[in-house]
């Protein structure tokens, strides 16, 4: 992903960068004692700004497009605080990112059969760093705020066969151009959380898992964590 492009500013919204954007690949019960920290850490307003800023987390009980919902807000919130840093901006995600994505059905995917052979501590690892990556892409590429809105397609649509999957489908627009979003969302003890992302098409979560597979094949665990914390360093520093 192109580090330094603000694709909403540009209106060179790719598909790489728009799944990535979206999706950064990404707590149904927040199953661990360090998401749980992460969490409880999290600031939900800007103390510089919070007369223009504040972000809420949905309720466990709330529904699918809710959970969407609460996302997107907090995305368009966080677009209006251009003066403020790439960290703030993170830090005000952060909570809200714990409580919309499932992080650790999106880690499972990413790594597939190998995810049954890791410790739980490089589980919790690979799931932190997940969620900084997610904080700081979300905060990087949202950074500036042009009467961008999110619209929806489809209020929900369920699978047929299992009704602890659903679909949400939004139209992000921006001065130049449509988007879509498909949001696919799970049913876990906690609620509604988002598992997937895929915008025209692409699924970031899918190139994740090509990437973080080979990564892993070549280095282990520790390969991919490197190369998350460089990405994550660079996003910062944008």
């Amino acid at each position: 992903m192109p580090i330094a492009m603000n694709p909403l500013r540009s209106g060179t919204l790719t598909n790489s960068v728009l799944a990535s954007t979206l999706l950064a690949a990404l707590c149904i019960a927040l199953p661990t004692a360090a998401l749980q920290t992460a969490a409880a850490t999290g600031s939900e307003t800007s103390s510089s700004a919070s007369a223009v800023v504040k972000i809420t987390t949905p309720a466990a009980a709330a529904s699918p497009e809710e959970v969407v919902d609460a996302l997107e807000n907090a995305l368009l919130q966080i677009m209006q605080l251009a003066d403020s840093s790439t960290i703030t901006r993170a830090e005000l995600l952060k909570p809200v990112l714990l409580r919309t994505f499932d992080f650790e059905r999106m880690s499972r995917f990413i790594f597939g059969i190998n995810w049954a052979q890791f410790t739980e501590l490089q589980r919790q690892e690979f799931i932190l760093a997940l969620l900084e990556l997610s904080c700081a892409s979300y905060a990087a590429n949202f950074d500036d705020y042009n009467n961008e809105r999110f619209e929806p397609i489809e209020e929900r649509t369920s699978n047929t066969d299992n009704a602890t999957r659903v679909r949400v489908s939004h139209h992000l627009i921006t001065r130049k151009q449509k988007v879509e979003f498909n949001y696919a969302l799970t049913l876990g003890a906690d609620g509604w959380r988002i598992a997937n992302i895929m915008a025209k098409g692409v699924s970031d979560l899918a190139l994740k898992r090509t990437q973080y597979s080979k990564l892993y094949s070549d280095g282990g665990m520790a390969a991919v964590l490197e190369y998350i914390a460089i990405q994550t360093e660079r996003l910062y520093a944008s």
